[in-house]
Formats: C-alpha cells, structure tokens, sequence
C-alpha cells in the first residue's frame, strides 16, 4: 500500500517568524534565539577541546563526541530550514475572501512550505533521540544504565562500521 494523500497541520508560526504576534509566540522567538547562543558557546566549548588535544584524531574517536557535534549540526539545520520555510511562505499569497467565491484558480500551493515543515519536524525527532541518549550517560542512578554506557563505549568501533554499511546499502 503506497500512501497518495498526506494531510499536513500549518500554522502560523510556520508562516513568518511572530506567527500571530501572541505573548507565547514571542517567548517561542526568544526561546530559539537563546538555543543559538546556546548552541554557539557548545559549539566553541567543542572546538577548544578539539584544539586542547595533542591527537587531533583522539578526539573524533570518542563516539560522544561525534554525537555532540551532530547534535549541534542538526540544530543548526533546523533553524536554516525554518529560516528557508519563512522565506518561502512570504512568497505565497494565499486566497482570503469568502470560501464560496473559491474557485481553482485561487487555490494557494502550500507544498513547500508543508514539505519543509515536515522534514523539521523529522530533524527535531531525530535528534530529539540523540539528545535523549546524551542525557542517559549522565544518569547513574540506575545501575542498568551504567552498564548499558559500557557496552556502548565497548562496542562504538563496530556500531561504526554497522551504520556506515547500514547507510550505504539503503541509502
């Protein structure tokens, strides 16, 4: 069975930056400008322990650390993306009069916009996973936990070399 029909929910503040211009669209403005600086000084945090380290290579050894770095990436795409779809819905001008007065020639291609905001929404899943598993190897109150961050670290090599096969037969 081949899905032909796709129902996407957009909303305003998919559309332009403020949405509506609401209280709680503004603090969703000043929430995402404050991950960016948060983001910067990580991402400054991350290259001076690149550069404090005599093998330069040691440091991409350590899976966590490959991990971070995607963990920054993918927010910067994420705000790229979001930036792309506000450009892109301020180039539509969708039909306002009255819906019986509608005809086809009025209809509004959303496509692009929905597209975009489809593929932030899988960004912000995924790495919703990877921030999920950055958070477990800090907790030790489980002892199961512990455990299982050793059997990660142990097996990293080979976890390499099964998603670069992975990636390469599927994608």
């Amino acid at each position: 069975w081949i899905p032909t029909f796709q129902a996407d929910v957009i909303t305003q503040r998919h559309l332009s930056p403020l949405g509506f211009g609401s209280t709680i669209e503004w603090l969703l403005l000043v929430g995402d400008a404050l991950l960016i600086m948060f983001v910067l000084r990580y991402v400054f945090e991350e290259l001076s322990e690149l550069w404090g380290m005599k093998r330069r290579c040691d440091y991409f050894m350590d899976a966590w650390n490959l991990v971070d770095w995607m963990n920054l990436i993918l927010i910067v795409a994420t705000l790229i993306k979001r930036i792309e779809t506000w450009s892109l819905s301020s180039d539509v001008d969708p039909y306002l009069g009255d819906p019986a007065g509608q005809r086809v020639s009025t209809f509004t291609n959303m496509y692009s916009v929905a597209d975009n905001v489809r593929t932030i929404r899988g960004i912000l899943a995924f790495n919703a996973v990877l921030t999920w598993f950055k958070a477990v190897k800090y907790v030790n109150v489980v002892p199961y936990i512990s455990l299982f961050m050793q059997s990660v670290t142990k097996s990293q090599r080979h976890l390499a070399a099964f998603i670069i096969v992975f990636c390469t037969c599927f994608f």
